[in-house]
């Protein structure tokens, strides 16, 4: 699970140490201990810093924010008009996972007869209300609506964040939740940030015929190079070791390897078209990501690139095009069922 990149200096490092114990076995044996206690720390940190919910200092509010327009702003208080709609009018589902947490949905039925379902899946350090704009596109289409909180978010269990490699396991008990109670449901799925890794890593498992469609807003090509791109705009350091450190630290406190989290390869094995969505000015995850996500899906797919957009604003920054692609690659004519 070593990138290659970080091959040399590994290699320079495990060189430099059989030297120096040569040379200086007490010194080289006291200095590594310190060493590696110190990295045990700073990839601790790491891990908390990223991942860990309850930490007590956190990346949530590291991103890429752009200065709001006035056409923004209306979105913003649409949204929050949207987030009342769906306090209002919505419910409310709860299951257990295979790990026994309980995740909790919101969900808001179609006032006409459907089998049309989508699934709209939060960023990180948000919850399912985030979605509810979105939520009203669709469900002026005619779709019901499931918007979950993934784990460690919302309502939700958990104490890590899933970084969309754990929660693509739970999106799938969501599907099969659907699946089970309405047979001939036809499923999209749909993501922003976090929420959109979560939607491409699940393309990557046995799904089933339900699932129609995936459309994935400014998702990371890998947590492993986001994190690394993070890492080196914030921290100003380079993966290795710390990042190698965390990923074990990961592995042990939340389950999953920061390697094995990774949407190119995830994407590579599905058998369902893909809309891809990227802001042209996201710096937070790089924009230079979609064409890697892009050119790797064998799928039928179709990608949107948002002149303008930072990360996470693209639906706000040109709502008109951004809705417009996303019913044209649907199959579907924007209605209205007033």
């Amino acid at each position: 699970m070593v990138k290659k990149k970080d091959v040399p200096a590994m290699i320079i490092t495990i060189l430099l140490i059989f030297l120096a114990a040569q040379w200086f076995p007490t010194i080289t044996i006291v200095v590594m201990i310190i060493l590696f206690c110190v990295l045990l720390l700073l990839g601790n940190f790491l891990f908390e810093f990223a991942i860990w919910k309850d930490a007590k200092i956190q990346w949530a509010s590291v991103g890429n924010r752009s200065k709001r327009n006035a056409e923004q702003e209306k979105q913003l208080e649409e949204t929050e008009s949207d987030q009342k709609w769906i306090m209002e009018n919505g419910g409310h589902i709860w299951i257990q996972n295979k790990q026994n947490m309980w995740l909790h949905s919101y969900y808001m039925e179609s006032k006409t007869q459907s089998n049309q379902y989508v699934i709209l899946v939060h960023g990180y350090n948000g919850q399912g209300l985030d979605m509810a704009g979105m939520a009203r596109q669709f469900y002026e289409q005619g779709y019901h609506i499931i918007m979950p909180d993934l784990r460690a978010h919302g309502q939700s269990d958990g104490l890590a964040r899933g970084m969309g490699w754990m929660d693509h396991f739970d999106l799938m008990e969501w599907i099969s939740c659907i699946t089970t109670r309405f047979p001939d449901a036809e499923i999209i799925l749909m993501g922003v940030s976090m929420g959109a890794a979560a939607v491409m890593m699940t393309v990557g498992e046995p799904l089933p015929t339900n699932v129609k469609a995936c459309i994935e807003d400014c998702g990371y090509s890998s947590v492993w190079e986001e994190f690394e791109s993070v890492q080196r705009e914030i921290f100003h350091l380079p993966a290795f070791p710390i990042l190698y450190i965390a990923s074990l630290i990961c592995r042990i406190r939340a389950g999953f390897w920061l390697q094995e989290a990774d949407c190119v390869k995830q994407i590579q094995k599905s058998q369902i078209p893909i809309l891809f969505i990227h802001g042209e000015e996201d710096h937070f995850v790089p924009f230079r990501m979609l064409q890697k996500l892009y050119h790797s899906a064998p799928s039928p797919k179709q990608k949107l690139v948002m002149e303008g957009a930072g990360h996470a604003v693209s639906s706000q920054v040109n709502a008109e095009l951004y809705w417009s692609t996303v019913w044209r690659f649907l199959g579907i004519r924007k209605i209205d069922l007033g």
